[in-house]
């Protein structure tokens, strides 16, 4: 018979490592929202404003 060792396997591990990851992640994305959102509203903006400007001269 084999013995049942008190060890966790490296698959558990490997989950935990990933978990751990994902909230560090959302720990910091949740620290940093409002920079995110106000960053991506500046670019989305500047886009539009490239192309309208793209459009208007090509008329």
């Amino acid at each position: 018979m084999k013995r049942k060792e008190n060890t966790l396997d490296t698959g558990l591990w490997n989950d935990i490592i990933v978990v751990i990851g994902l909230i560090i992640g959302l720990i910091l994305f949740m620290e940093y929202s409002g920079e995110i959102a106000t960053e991506v509203g500046t670019i989305v903006s500047k886009s539009l404003e490239d192309m309208n400007t793209s459009v208007a001269s090509s008329k």
